[in-house]
């Protein structure tokens, strides 16, 4: 006899099982924002983090950093040293790992304690060697991988929507986004520079204001170019652009303050922006240099201000910049994928630079595809199963009957032939 009820609750187990493996194919969704404010824009912030009111998506810092008054997790190390080469001073910390507290979709992460203002979610590749007390298992994307929350180092920022008061993107971590596995779109890809753990890359020319600037340096090298979440300076080298350029630069129409930014009189014509062309032999993308007047209230004098820092060997370009395009970023690949429907704002030279396109879509598509034609076996032969027992049943109920009305016909017949008149 077939316990009907078992299999029941096997097929239910089974269900469970297949649904849990398709939940961990889909990327985490997060919703940043930035607030707009009267005198400056707020930090881009990731909202629905219960431990911090600022959590800033952080392209620099390979580790989660908290408050310095949060203290539960399990102490790992002290004397943790986090060096950033962008920063002066290196990150000095205590080292915990979460225990039960959940944090954002019960992520439980390594985490340095802090005496910063804000907390910062980590999504650096790596880490510099100077680094002190850190192991790479360590590092957000390693630690989601390593506990299969994840089944990609891999994330984006979609395009940022202007609000009344707010700017707004979304956050995907763990899987290739749709967008660059589709045909609607162009999608350009840039190699990250190889040498480095961060996020960043080399373009032989910039345009801006009708003139060319060449990113070769002396010796041959091309400027290194890093892209930044936790703030909007933009920041050029000195010996790329002097204090004295920039009255050529932009027309007379604007100076250099020694407070960090370029102070403009009527330089935008009454635009929010201006383009800001990247070239090289294989890829041309636009940005937009704002005025940040577009984000708050005008000071009284009615000047127009640009973040721009004249400082440093490197070039280093807020992803607000990049705003138009939806930004992936693979740490597996090294690679940083653009995405846009706008072929003013993108032009790929050479076929071979649309990889995510081609192999990485594809190769999502058919691992979807896949899991998909599992799933529909298994319920095909669930349903098989429970056919073939069923009618296996069916069939052992007739055979009994059949046996026990033989044996009532038999006993009716002898009752009959000895029967005495």
């Amino acid at each position: 006899m077939v316990n009907i009820t078992n299999f029941i609750k096997y097929y239910i187990l089974l269900y469970i099982i297949i649904n849990i493996f398709i939940q961990q194919q889909n990327c985490y969704e997060f919703n940043v924002r930035a607030e707009k404010k009267e005198s400056d824009l707020g930090k881009l912030n990731i909202n629905n983090s219960k431990e911090c009111q600022n959590l800033i998506p952080s392209l620099f810092y390979p580790i989660l950093i908290l408050h310095q008054n949060y203290d539960k997790g399990e102490k790992v190390s002290t004397g943790i040293q986090v060096k950033i080469p962008f920063l002066v001073d290196p990150i000095v910390g205590t080292l915990y790992k979460m225990i039960d507290e959940d944090f954002l979709n019960n992520f439980r992460l390594y985490y340095i304690t802090n005496t910063y203002e804000f907390c910062y979610f980590g999504l650096s590749m790596n880490y510099q060697n100077e680094t002190i007390g850190l192991d790479e298992n360590q590092m957000i994307l390693s630690s989601l991988m390593d506990n299969k929350k994840i089944q990609k180092k891999i994330f984006s920022f979609d395009k940022f929507i202007l609000n009344n008061d707010s700017i707004d993107t979304i956050l995907y971590l763990g899987e290739i986004h749709k967008d660059f596995s589709s045909n609607d779109g162009i999608i350009g890809t840039i190699k990250s520079n190889e040498e480095d753990n961060f996020w960043g890359f080399s373009f032989n020319e910039m345009s801006f204001n009708n003139k060319n600037l060449s990113l070769i340096k002396e010796d041959n090298k091309l400027y290194k170019i890093y892209l930044t979440t936790e703030d909007y300076d933009i920041k050029f080298p000195r010996t790329l652009i002097k204090d004295s350029d920039i009255g050529d630069l932009f027309d007379n129409k604007c100076k250099y303050i020694k407070q960090g930014y370029v102070e403009c009189e009527n330089f935008f014509n009454k635009k929010d922006y201006i383009p800001l062309k990247l070239m090289s032999k294989d890829i041309n993308i636009t940005l937009e240099l704002d005025k940040f007047n577009r984000y708050y209230s005008k000071n009284n004098d009615n000047k127009e201000r640009i973040n721009i820092n004249l400082r440093g060997n490197f070039i280093i370009f807020p992803l607000i910049m990049f705003k138009q395009f939806h930004v992936q970023f693979d740490a597996e690949k090294k690679v940083i994928n653009f995405y846009t429907e706008n072929s003013s704002l993108l032009q790929v030279k050479k076929e071979d630079h649309e990889t995510p396109k081609n192999e990485e879509g594809s190769s999502s598509g058919l691992t979807t595809f896949l899991v998909i034609l599992i799933i529909l076996i298994i319920i095909g032969i669930g349903f098989g199963v429970f056919y073939f027992l069923r009618k296996r049943k069916n069939k052992v109920e007739k055979d009994i009957n059949r046996f026990t009305k033989f044996e009532d016909e038999e006993d009716f017949k002898n009752m009959n032939e000895n029967k005495v008149y």
